[in-house]
């Protein structure tokens, strides 16, 4: 489906005008609606949020508000997992310290 045409089905029940640029295999959306909408469409848009990523979205931003981004997701995930390695190794040391008191304790 071409992305403007999944672009008004997903925003067709609002009063929004869709304008798709193709930049080489970038696409860029502007979404034009009248401000009481905009609560309306950040809705519309974070429910077909799933769909628009299938699609290939890498980030969608309404407004001054992002609704999704790939690669803040991506950076955050990095984070969460290095803070993960931190803690699965402060784990083994602490696993480790504890068997080393158990040894300590049963030799007395």
């Amino acid at each position: 489906m071409e992305s403007k045409a999944l672009l008004w089905k997903t925003f067709k029940d609002n009063q929004v005008e869709v304008v798709v640029i193709k930049e080489g295999n970038s696409i860029i959306v502007t979404c034009y609606a009248p401000h009481y909408l905009m609560e309306s469409l950040l809705v519309t848009a974070r429910d077909s949020i799933d769909m628009l990523k299938d699609m290939g979205l890498i980030s969608l931003t309404i407004g001054y508000y992002t609704v999704y981004d790939e690669h803040a997701i991506d950076e955050e995930v990095k984070s969460l997992m290095k803070k993960l390695e931190i803690v699965e190794i402060e784990r083994d040391d602490l696993l480790e310290e504890n068997a080393k008191l158990k040894d300590t304790i049963d030799t007395l």
